[in-house]
């Protein structure tokens, strides 16, 4: 059954200097609208890919940076209390998205899903093991979360340009990844005491990847989330 519609509770998705995830965040929110009509939806892209398609959402917000990992910078620009924030390659499969902003708990800032090893590029290094999954979850706009958002963003985007750590414990493989600079803000930088992290119930079915149908126990799935293969540059990708 779909609950009655909060509109202080709202989905972004964002497509950033690719088109292909513009392309793909299309049909992310189309399936969202097949499975909960009423969803209130906000899309973070760059103007000059804005087109009729872009109809799917209701609020549409084009001054974001170019940059493959934007949606830490939008993220701290959420319009809602409530967020579930969805990668561009996710496909609703069920009626249940309805049910996410019930979920988390009041004491609770963030629900996640764990990372799966066997669809994971790396989760173990010397120095710790990466263990939530950065591609979706729901949290609450409050000032802790903004702050860590804008904090994942800047550290992500210098992590891109110099590898300043230990490389004994945290090697330079980990230097593409998002889900580091998330580890690195719990674990290094002490925001694992600053902000309350829970794991969605069943959360296979709410991250579903990879073909394991066991790790559903006969149940549908929630959210399908696919990869976005690499092609070659698209003459509408930002440079």
């Amino acid at each position: 059954m779909i609950k009655q519609v909060n509109q202080n509770n709202g989905f972004v998705i964002v497509a950033s200097s690719k088109y292909v995830f513009y392309k793909s965040a299309i049909l992310c929110a189309e399936s969202l609208r097949d499975f909960y009509p009423d969803a209130h939806i906000t899309f973070f892209t760059h103007k000059e890919w804005v087109d009729n398609d872009c109809n799917v959402f209701d609020d549409i917000k084009t001054d974001i940076p170019n940059n493959k990992r934007a949606k830490m910078w939008a993220l701290a620009r959420s319009p809602y209390n409530l967020t579930m924030y969805l990668d561009a390659d996710i496909e609703v499969r069920d009626s249940e998205i309805s049910n996410c902003f019930h979920l988390i708990p009041e004491n609770f800032d963030i629900l996640m899903t764990k990372i799966r090893p066997y669809a994971a590029a790396i989760t173990e290094f010397p120095g710790g093991m990466l263990t939530w999954h950065c591609g979706l979850f729901l949290f609450r706009k409050n000032q802790k979360m903004i702050n860590f958002f804008q904090d994942w963003y800047n550290d992500y985007y210098q992590q891109q340009k110099d590898w300043t750590f230990d490389t004994d414990l945290y090697p330079k493989t980990l230097q593409p990844w998002d889900t580091w600079t998330f580890w690195k803000l719990l674990h290094l930088d002490g925001y694992d005491e600053k902000i309350r992290i829970g794991r969605f119930p069943e959360d296979a079915r709410w991250n579903f990847h990879n073909l394991r149908y066991n790790e559903l126990e006969g149940k549908s799935i929630i959210l399908y989330h696919n990869t976005i293969r690499k092609r070659k540059t698209h003459e509408r990708d930002r440079d």
